[in-house]
């Protein structure tokens, strides 16, 4: 078995090179070789693991948050690869979603027992994601910290980052007009609203409901609509998708969906697993169980 080990260096607090040398020795002793190689710079996670399938690698694990892997899963989506998760990040939202444990040597021991599930991943234009892709004024949050505009605590500080991206939140809607949005759902579905959430899982940002019955195996895509767009109404919403009541408010529309199409006439942010990834026009489509995840 070949196993590549795609570090973050930046996540956790610099916690993943501290742990890469235990995490080889622990491969070591059950006479496992593991390759490890550390991520640059943005996107270079995604031209590693395609080159760990051309080389023929059976494993590639994505040791970070869940922009590392993210990327990992860009390299490796449609192929026999298998991903394996360490999970180092802010949320580690795909970590809780399946069950691996935030323990480092605990999640290399539920790689090392290979047991895999067949998951659906998201598409936005080209870049495929895992959990979430939002556009409109949560993204425009994500960009902003980002940018620093917020101040972003270091990852493992999980509190502090939520009310950093939260404040960022409120900071988009309070500072500039929402772009309103155009939303065709499969052929002929046509929606409008001013801000949109895809979830491939239920929770967002940790502990939020917002797409409630939503499934990662399922083969669709759950799409959330919020329609109004007030800072008081988007507070209520907000409030109240603590336990997936919001899909019930006036002014929320919720679709299983396998594609759809979200078009603007001013240009609206976009973000996939928590990194922004442009602006509007954008291609949503559903790649069902096109993912091998390595999980308990």
């Amino acid at each position: 078995m070949k196993i590549l080990l795609i570090i973050n260096p930046a996540a956790g607090g610099g916690k993943p090179v501290f742990m890469a040398e235990k995490i080889a020795a622990m491969f070591k002793r059950r006479n496992i070789k593991i390759d490890i190689v550390k991520t640059e710079k943005k996107g270079h996670g995604t031209k590693l693991a395609k080159e760990a399938v051309r080389k023929r690698y059976n494993v590639v694990i994505a040791m970070g948050g869940e922009g590392t892997i993210n990327e990992v899963l860009n390299g490796i989506v449609k192929t026999k690869v298998k991903l394996g998760i360490i999970p180092l990040g802010t949320e580690n939202i795909m970590a809780t979603e399946l069950g691996i444990p935030f323990d480092p040597i605990q999640a290399c021991k539920v790689i090392l027992k290979g047991k895999t599930k067949m998951v659906d991943v998201g598409r936005v234009n080209n870049r495929y994601f895992l959990t979430w892709a939002t556009i409109g004024y949560q993204a425009d949050a994500i960009h902003n910290v980002e940018r620093g505009l917020l101040y972003k605590m270091r990852s493992g500080q999980r509190f502090f980052n939520r009310i950093s991206v939260i404040l960022s939140g409120a900071f988009a809607l309070l500072s500039k007009p929402m772009a309103k949005l155009s939303i065709t759902i499969g052929k002929n579905k046509h929606r409008v609203g001013y801000s949109v959430f895809i979830g491939n899982i239920q929770k967002y940002g940790g502990n939020f409901q917002v797409a409630p019955y939503a499934k990662i195996d399922d083969g669709y895509l759950d799409l959330c609509i919020l329609q109004r767009k007030d800072l008081i109404e988007n507070l209520k919403y907000f409030v109240a998708g603590y336990d997936g009541k919001h899909i019930y408010f006036e002014g929320v529309e919720y679709h299983k969906i396998k594609k759809a199409r979200i078009v603007s006439f001013d240009p609206a942010m976009v973000q996939v697993d928590g990194d922004s990834m442009g602006t509007t026009p954008v291609e949503v489509k559903v790649a069902p169980k096109s993912l091998r995840v390595i999980v308990p």
